[in-house]
């Protein structure tokens, strides 16, 4: 019950937030200046090479090199990737990339899912700069570096 109420406490303000027709508007508006492209948000990289390196992060974890990831091998890549996840989120991302729910991530399930959900990432962290405007007064002109950097 602890457990239950504190993240109740930490996700009111969230879904409240995501519900608020004032901060959609302003996400909308800031979409729209923004203008980016996946291309833009992700650095510079074309889809094609981010998915090389997706490609190589996949063979990296696929430890017995059967052509997929199993569910050990997935989670230890994500652990490795430092997004301090806890392992019911591990177990949800795991489920959310296995598509065909054979119980194994293949390398065209991974390196779907890891990009829209990278593209995902940086667009958010890109609009957020745009709504909310650093002390230099910069705007998206770092957006780029966002990916490489979280």
């Amino acid at each position: 019950p602890g457990g239950v109420c504190a993240f109740l406490l930490r996700a009111a303000p969230l879904i409240q937030s995501m519900c608020s027709p004032i901060l959609e508007k302003q996400r909308q508006e800031a979409l729209l200046r923004a203008k980016l492209t996946p291309v833009d948000i992700l650095g510079g990289v074309e889809r094609e090479a981010m998915n090389a390196k997706l490609h190589d992060v996949f063979n990296r974890y696929d430890a017995d090199k059967n052509g997929f990831l199993s569910r050990a091998e997935f989670g230890k890549c994500l652990r490795s990737a430092d997004l301090q996840l806890t392992p019911p989120q591990i177990a949800g991302l795991f489920s959310a990339t296995d598509a065909d729910v054979d119980g194994n991530i293949s390398l065209d399930e991974f390196v779907a899912s890891a990009y829209d959900k990278l593209l995902t990432l940086a667009r958010e962290k890109a609009l957020q700069q745009e709504m909310h405007l650093d002390a230099t007064g910069e705007t998206l002109g770092g957006a780029a570096r966002l990916l490489l950097s979280a």
